[in-house]
């Protein structure tokens, strides 16, 4: 299910990727959309910011 979310946000330009990473960014609109349609607050979609973030934390499966 989430691949297949995950794909339409991509189709309806909702998230864009960054370069050939797995970096993807929240568009303006899939902002608006999340908000509308999920209820996802302020906080949450700002975590997302037009520019993604770095983390320090390990990824899934990294030490």
């Amino acid at each position: 299910m989430g691949a297949a979310f995950f794909q339409h946000a991509l189709d309806h330009s909702w998230v864009t990727r960054k370069g050939m990473t797995r970096i993807v960014a929240v568009t303006d609109t899939g902002r608006a959309v999340l908000r509308e349609q999920l209820g996802l607050g302020y906080a949450a979609l700002e975590a997302s910011g037009s520019e993604p973030s770095c983390s320090s934390r390990p990824s899934r499966g990294e030490n």
